[in-house]
């Protein structure tokens, strides 16, 4: 389960038996866990999150989707 970026107190990584599943990318930290599809939509599962710390969770996935994807497509093909 690599880690590729790590900020405010989450992890951002994916796991590697997620091969037959659409980019997304896993966090956790602070207690949660989350799982956001790349490029973000809008659509997330978590558990142990309020939607602040989402939001921050999200603006974070934003910013750096370009190098999530390329990670999922390095790691993946």
């Amino acid at each position: 389960m690599p880690t590729i970026h790590t900020e405010g107190g989450y992890a951002f990584r994916f796991h590697s038996a997620d091969r037959d599943e659409p980019p997304h990318i896993h966090v956790d930290g602070h207690g949660g866990d989350a799982k956001f599809w790349l490029p973000h939509n809008g659509r997330v599962t978590s558990r142990g999150y309020n939607r602040r710390q989402l939001r921050r969770m999200a603006n974070i996935v934003e910013a750096h989707t370009d190098q999530f994807l390329e990670r999922w497509y390095e790691f993946f093909d």
